[in-house]
């Protein structure tokens, strides 16, 4: 006859579910405290702002836009070839909002560098004070928290790093959370 050992039940522990929800919870309001206040400190630009007061040009029902009307108010014309079934047949359109949204975007740039910078540097300090800690629940929430941030801030400005500058900050990272695991984490 064969003899099964007697499996070990684990109990219900309600205390660790109170530490992941706690942790979880100082992780979210962690990441929009340091969201809402760059927001307070620095609000982020509105497209309103610089496009908002652009007036496009009423045209009669039969007048359509040309390039020589869209450039004599202030738009960029863009031709396209287009084959129609029935006339009109427009050649291309007008875009009134080019020289107001390269603005737009420049301003946006530099607020979204800012976001990046706070959102990782103040990431980084979370991880590292969560590991520095000896609470299981806070600490736990300030890593995730400060993960959550260092993702939130590099996802902001991604698009604007090249490729060498993206692996840099990721090498950087890198490194600081393997040495800290390293000091601080040792089993």
């Amino acid at each position: 006859m064969l003899i099964m050992p007697k499996k070990e039940v684990k109990k219900f522990n309600p205390a660790k579910i109170k530490i992941i929800i706690l942790a979880l919870i100082i992780a979210i309001v962690l990441c929009a405290f340091v969201i809402y206040l760059i927001q307070a400190i620095h609000p982020s630009p509105k497209w309103e702002d610089y496009c908002g007061r652009i007036k496009e040009p009423m045209l009669s029902q039969n007048q359509e836009m040309t390039k020589e009307l869209c450039e004599a108010n202030k738009g960029t014309w863009t031709s396209q070839e287009i084959q129609c079934a029935k006339a009109p047949c427009p050649q291309g359109y007008c875009d009134f909002y080019t020289e107001c949204n390269k603005e737009f975007q420049g301003v946006q740039d530099s607020y979204n560098l800012i976001v990046f910078i706070v959102a990782v540097i103040v990431g980084l300090i979370a991880v590292a004070t969560g590991i520095i800690l000896q609470l299981t629940s806070v600490s736990s929430g300030l890593m995730l928290g400060g993960a959550f941030l260092i993702f939130y801030g590099t996802m902001t400005y991604w698009y604007k790093l090249t490729n060498w500058i993206r692996v840099i900050l990721l090498g950087i990272a890198l490194a600081i959370l393997i040495w800290l695991g390293y000091k601080k984490l040792k089993s």
